[in-house]
């Protein structure tokens, strides 16, 4: 029986990526803003890319992006179907991404931080698609953080007992 050595050849790819974390409004332009996007980092080539490839309403032509959100700038980013242009808007903190489709669209999307912790961060992405939403980025993400804040003095033991404001249990009032 003779033994054949193979060598083990270690791939430099990326670790697996979850799945593309957004929510559209059912119909874009009846608000400041058309859905929301929260990547899993603020790798600006990695999550365009993953955005990109995996956009669910369409193919995005170019990007133009708020630069305090986001590290590893370029000019294009490479993807699956070749590279887009995105560009940046000057002096702007907006927590926004400009789509701008095939179709000719431009879509607003909120950048909701990686950091984010899940339930602000689905509070936010739900918020931002919904019907009538009237809010921008700016008081979305406040809100959500007042939220999940004021939520901590209400709720006081994970299942879910409402203590209120005078410590005594409902069923004793």
């Amino acid at each position: 029986m003779t033994t054949s050595y193979a060598p083990t050849i270690l791939a430099t790819e990326a670790p697996p990526r979850g799945a593309l974390r957004i929510e559209l409004a059912a119909e874009f332009g009846h608000g400041p803003l058309d859905g929301a996007w929260w990547p899993h980092s603020d790798d600006l080539q990695r999550e365009v890319a993953d955005l990109v490839d995996h956009f669910p309403r369409g193919r995005i032509d170019h990007l133009v992006y708020s630069r305090p959100d986001w590290t590893n700038t370029a000019p294009r980013v490479h993807t699956q179907h070749g590279s887009i242009k995105v560009g940046s808007f000057p002096r702007d903190d907006t927590h926004v991404v400009l789509l701008n489709l095939a179709s000719r669209r431009i879509l607003r999307l909120l950048v909701v931080p990686a950091y984010t912790d899940t339930a602000s961060a689905h509070l936010v992405l739900h918020r931002a698609a919904e019907p009538g939403n009237l809010a921008d980025a700016d008081e979305l993400l406040r809100t959500s953080t007042e939220d999940q804040t004021s939520e901590g003095d209400i709720w006081s033991d994970d299942g879910g007992n409402y203590w209120g404001p005078d410590p005594v249990a409902p069923s004793l009032r």
